[in-house]
């Protein structure tokens, strides 16, 4: 059987800024995300650009020690049907209310390459 290994990033930037891709396969009626790293078989997964902004589902605010700071992970629900984990920028003391509409924006991991984070919408939805 063939495998075939995606090599396209699962950011996507838009016109409307950052948005990400989730998949599925054609035998799949539910989307991931991320998107499957390899596919089996002569058919490619179906892919979804998501919008680039989603609904706050919850959040964890995460206390490791005083040296590094508290930080956000939290869950994000995008159209059509695709709840996503990340990491949420936010500012300590105004943390936004479950259900605020969150926007992705970009986020640099430690070894400087180029991830997603959320943080709180301040303009219209795209």
């Amino acid at each position: 059987m063939k495998i075939t290994k995606r090599l396209s990033s699962h950011i996507s930037k838009t016109p409307h800024g950052l948005a990400l891709l989730a998949s599925r396969s054609r035998d799949d009626v539910n989307w991931q995300f991320p998107p499957a790293e390899f596919t089996l078989g002569d058919v490619p997964d179906q892919e979804s650009v998501l919008s680039t902004r989603g609904v706050l589902y919850t959040y964890s605010i995460v206390h490791v020690d005083r040296e590094r700071g508290p930080y956000a992970l939290a869950m994000v629900d995008f159209e059509p049907d695709v709840r996503v984990f990340g990491p949420m920028i936010y500012e300590p003391g105004k943390e936004p209310p479950l259900g605020a509409t969150m926007e992705v924006t970009a986020y640099a991991l430690k070894d400087g390459s180029e991830d997603y984070a959320f943080r709180q919408s301040t303009g219209s939805a795209a």
